[in-house]
């Protein structure tokens, strides 16, 4: 719905899978601002260009997920992210990302297709190390 969102005030939407495309974004925007001419070199975005919208490229989704960092969990009140308000403390793990299946009560296939792409078991392993 990018569109409807870019017609009530927002000025771009990242879309699709969204590490590169937003480094990307903040990048360009660093250096040239929302420059229209500049933001249509980046893949994955949809913005506005005077009343024209705007939609780059897609992103080509990321196959090796064990290349993305690390959550910055050290800038998180991880204190707060707790199982029911009880002194458990928990953090989420991406292990994998997509699905095989079409089920129709769920969009996750709609949306992205039903490749599924898995990190290392190491690199869950790492992700679980509570900061």
């Amino acid at each position: 719905m990018y569109e409807e969102a870019l017609n009530n005030n927002v000025d771009v939407i990242v879309r699709g899978e969204g590490e590169y495309t937003t480094l990307e974004l903040i990048n360009t925007m660093e250096k040239y601002g929302l420059d229209p001419a500049r933001l249509r070199s980046i893949k994955g975005l949809a913005f506005k260009d005077g009343d024209q919208v705007i939609k780059t490229p897609d992103r080509p989704p990321i196959r090796n997920l064990d290349e993305l960092p690390p959550p910055a969990r050290h800038l998180l009140p991880m204190d707060k992210y707790t199982l029911f308000g009880k002194p458990i403390k928990i953090v989420h793990v991406m292990a994998s990302r997509g699905c095989p299946y079409g089920c129709s009560f769920c969009s996750t296939s709609y949306f992205w297709g039903r490749m599924v792409r898995y990190r290392s078991a190491k690199a869950v392993l790492m992700r679980l190390r509570m900061p």
